[in-house]
């Protein structure tokens, strides 16, 4: 801006360098005088000295213009552009009215080149050209006095007049300068407060802007996670009801175990007594071979003995009879044994992952239900074979008796046979032994089986209690949810009526 009022000012300048020249070439070539000046202007000044007053004033008029021209060229000092340009268009005017031979009329260029300089809205630069005006005119007066007023008898008051014009003058465009930069400074503050307001506007238009977004986001957020946790909520409530019958079914598998345990224990009862039986066959077997090795005359006394060893091996059959009922007993627990645990290992696989070790337990225990099963099976076929050597130790002390009977001689073959039997007990007592020791494996197992269940039992009662307390607090944060929707409604509806108040404010 201030480069072209620069341009604008030096052609001014040279415009009134041009005007100057031309009142001159009229005035003093053309001499196109008005006849009153000839009639009534004095002189006392020499035209030499009057022509070297106006060759000054064009000479510095020219000369600062020319200096303009070269700082604007050269884009140096810019600040003194402005000064050069007031000081050609004063010596313009100078010259003017010194080539209008110091007519009234020509004064007028001063109240022109006054204006003009306002121009640059510099108080500095209108009182320098008032004082040279002012020294132009009180020197001009008293030394060269046509080139100023004309004549050589101007009255002093009438420059006093001219100098109060010209004061009055600057002081008018000096005010005028101070009320406009009053005017400019409250414009510029009143327009950087229309803009920081206008910014704040818009800043908050925007942040309004974010804050529905960011609303829109957490409304949407807030949908999405009160739907999870609507479904959480129906989960968990499906899980406690299935912790409850996963609590109901390990309940009814426990007392089941309970009676396995009792059963087992049963038989471990039996099998202890078929071990004194045995042992008890044992030690009579052994006591008759030594009183069949004492004597062998007695042979109505082996008769008898060996009557009673009928007796007793009448009294073994029925006993091992009894012990392939007990066999029979462990392999039907055995078989229900088996059936509990496949049914334990369905109903932990019901349960997922809170089942998972329920069905490691449960298939230890249909293993060892299976190797009852085959025990039992294997003393089963122990028992049958012994029955069988039984009935034959029957049929040989009868046929011993009724042989004894006839002749001492098969006393001794009685003594070997009865040696056989005696190996035979030995076998089944050990058979017996090695069964009662499985039989406690199993109790124990089925011991281990029930304190399992009961840590089952009461993992379930821990799970049933958790998910209990984590449904109901997600029905809570369901409940929030809903809240924090109806809250983010309000919020939404505010900022629209705050971007609807920002768009009045812009308009």
């Amino acid at each position: 801006m201030s480069v072209r009022k620069n341009l604008v000012m030096i052609y001014f300048a040279i415009l009134l360098i041009v005007l100057a020249a031309g009142i001159y070439v009229v005035h003093h070539v053309f001499q196109l005088i008005d006849p009153y000046v000839v009639t009534t202007q004095t002189r006392q000044t020499s035209m030499a000295v009057q022509l070297a007053g106006i060759a000054t004033f064009y000479i510095g008029a020219v000369a600062s213009v020319i200096g303009a021209i070269v700082l604007y060229r050269l884009r140096k000092r810019v600040q003194y552009i402005p000064r050069l340009i007031a000081l050609s268009l004063t010596f313009s005017s100078m010259a003017i009215i010194a080539s209008g031979d110091g007519m009234v009329e020509y004064h007028f260029s001063i109240f022109m080149v006054m204006a003009a300089i306002a121009y640059f809205e510099s108080s500095r630069i209108i009182i320098t050209s008032t004082i040279l005006f002012a020294v132009h005119h009180l020197v001009g007066y008293f030394a060269v006095p046509e080139i100023i007023c004309g004549m050589a008898d101007y009255s002093f008051s009438l420059l006093l007049v001219h100098a109060m014009f010209l004061l009055l003058t600057s002081g008018v465009l000096l005010s005028q300068m101070y009320v406009r930069k009053l005017n400019m400074e409250k414009l510029v503050r009143e327009k950087e407060t229309a803009e920081q307001r206008l910014e704040a506007a818009t800043y908050i238009h925007e942040a309004t802007k974010e804050m529905n977004a960011l609303t829109q986001t957490i409304d949407d957020d807030v949908h999405t996670s009160t739907v999870a946790s609507e479904k959480t909520s129906v989960a968990l409530s499906e899980l406690a009801t299935i912790a409850k019958e996963q609590s109901g079914y390990s309940g009814r598998i426990q007392h089941e175990l309970e009676d396995v345990v009792m059963q087992t224990q049963k038989i471990v009862q039996q099998i202890n007594s078929a071990t004194t039986a045995a042992n008890d066959m044992v030690a009579e077997a052994t006591e008759g071979r030594v009183q069949m090795e004492k004597t062998s005359a007695k042979i109505a006394q082996l008769c008898s003995k060996n009557e009673e060893m009928q007796y007793v091996a009448q009294y073994f059959n029925t006993r091992m009879n009894d012990i392939t009922t007990s066999l029979k007993v462990i392999q039907n627990i055995a078989d229900e044994t088996n059936l509990l645990s496949l049914n334990a290992t369905i109903e932990a696989a019901h349960a997922g992952e809170a089942g998972k070790g329920f069905t490691v337990v449960a298939k230890e225990v249909r293993k060892l239900a299976n190797s009852s099963a085959a025990a039992a099976t294997n003393i089963e076929q122990m028992i049958t074979q012994l029955q069988q050597h039984t009935e034959e130790l029957l049929a040989t002390i009868h046929d011993s008796s009724e042989a004894t009977k006839l002749s001492a001689v098969e006393v001794s073959e009685t003594e070997i046979a009865f040696d056989k039997i005696t190996e035979r007990i030995d076998e089944v007592t050990d058979s017996i032994k090695q069964t009662y020791i499985v039989a406690q494996a199993i109790e124990q197992h089925v011991d281990g089986v029930v304190g399992t269940l009961e840590e089952v039992n009461q993992t379930i009662e821990h799970m049933e209690k958790n998910t209990g307390y984590i449904a109901t607090t997600a029905e809570h944060q369901s409940n929030m949810m809903h809240t924090l929707t109806d809250v983010t409604s309000e919020l939404r509806e505010l900022t629209d009526r705050v971007t609807l108040q920002l768009g009045r404010l812009n308009v």
